[in-house]
């Protein structure tokens, strides 16, 4: 399947992001920012070492946060992000279907 992700945003507006994730770790906000994806949704399902680019900002980093790879499985998924991340296998198997002219 072809990964739409997998286009870098710029980290300097997060904003643009394709997906913002917002978690609270023991009282504190963490925010990841995934910036890329190096794989599709579908092989990141099987794969427990998938990884995305992402702007981390935590209460460790300051408001211009880390930048860096990190493992899909270790960012907690909260029900709005694994909406999101549903449409994304969804986009992707109707952008397949389309390219091989099955739409």
């Amino acid at each position: 399947m072809k990964n739409l992700w997998s286009k870098a945003r710029d980290f300097r507006y997060p904003e643009k992001a394709y997906l913002k994730i917002v978690a609270d770790i023991s009282g504190d906000s963490w925010v990841w920012y995934v910036l890329k994806a190096y794989q599709s949704r579908s092989a990141e399902i099987d794969n427990l070492h998938a990884r995305w680019l992402c702007l981390v900002v935590t209460p460790f980093t300051g408001s211009s946060g880390d930048i860096g790879d990190t493992y899909v499985s270790s960012i907690p998924l909260n029900a709005d992000a694994r909406w999101i991340l549903q449409q994304r296998l969804d986009d992707e198997r109707v952008a397949t279907a389309a390219a091989k002219g099955a739409l």
